[in-house]
């Protein structure tokens, strides 16, 4: 594989620098997974890095740079080896017949292409049978097959589902994140359960907009991390999963919660989620 096919990805290097990364590398290393969960809260965010990143799968001559036919035939949404599958909209949820149909298109050969990308949009939408269904794809995949799934949170996909996708989360992060450049995560993470209450007790008295700044930053500066520092996929799914909790603290400072109660919660997960991270101290 051609490395110059990841030049589709320069466009969200700036606000993806992480997703770009796990790509890029297994793309390097040719070690790219036969199923992909992207895992973000704007689906139409993570629906265009999908497009990107199954356009780079797509292209018959590796640069994905619109320059051949295949490009221009995904650029007209007429690709016969891409298939989008969505919620539909009169149902609360994925339909089985949808997984039956990923399923047997997994079994066809590409048409015009040497590999076939099938997308099962926002599987926070599958119930228990649709996953049951997909599992057994995942589980004896198709060498020419790359299944890419979007959810807007791992704590609404099965476990034995993530276990054999490789997670590339999406985030983007606001204005509302502080421009310090000194920020250092690692003087906030605790080292005992009193730490993080006196951590708490020193934010109660901040105003709601100075703690959302604080969790803002400290939520980019472990997607800084965690890019810069790569490990195994199980310690990158944790790392996944504890992050996006963070935004869930975002949202409760605006339902009216007791804040120092907040805090408090927050910091005893920095300290119990610690492992996750590989200290340089």
């Amino acid at each position: 594989m051609n490395n110059n096919s990841l030049e589709a990805l320069d466009s969200f290097l700036e606000k993806e620098p992480l997703a770009v990364e796990l790509i890029s590398q297994a793309w390097k290393n040719n070690r790219l997974s036969h199923a992909y969960i992207f895992t973000g809260k704007d689906n139409n965010k993570i629906l265009e890095f999908v497009k990107a990143f199954s356009k780079i799968l797509l292209c018959n001559s590796k640069n994905a740079l619109d320059n051949c036919q295949d490009c221009k035939i995904f650029a007209n949404d007429k690709h016969p080896d891409f298939r989008v599958f969505s919620p539909p909209e009169d149902s609360k949820f994925i339909k089985l017949e949808q997984i039956h149909e990923l399923i047997s298109i997994c079994q066809n050969t590409p048409i015009i292409s040497s590999h076939k990308v099938l997308v099962l949009e926002q599987i926070n939408f599958l119930n228990v049978f649709g996953s049951n269904a997909l599992l057994k794809t995942l589980e004896e995949p198709k060498p020419y097959v790359t299944i890419i799934m979007t959810v807007d949170s791992l704590d609404n996909v099965l476990p034995t589902i993530i276990s054999r996708c490789q997670i590339i989360p999406i985030r983007s992060f606001e204005s509302i994140v502080s421009d310090e450049n000194d920020f250092n995560f690692k003087t906030y993470v605790p080292k005992t359960y009193l730490e993080a209450n006196k951590f708490a007790n020193e934010f109660f008295t901040k105003e709601t907009q100075e703690i959302k700044v604080f969790i803002a930053t400290l939520q980019k500066n472990l997607w800084e991390y965690s890019k810069n520092n790569l490990h195994s996929e199980y310690i990158l799914n944790k790392q996944v999963n504890f992050i996006e909790k963070l935004e869930t603290y975002l949202k409760n400072l605006d339902s009216y919660v007791n804040p120092k109660m907040l805090m408090e919660n927050l910091f005893i997960e920095l300290f119990e989620n610690r492992d996750i991270f590989t200290w340089d101290d």
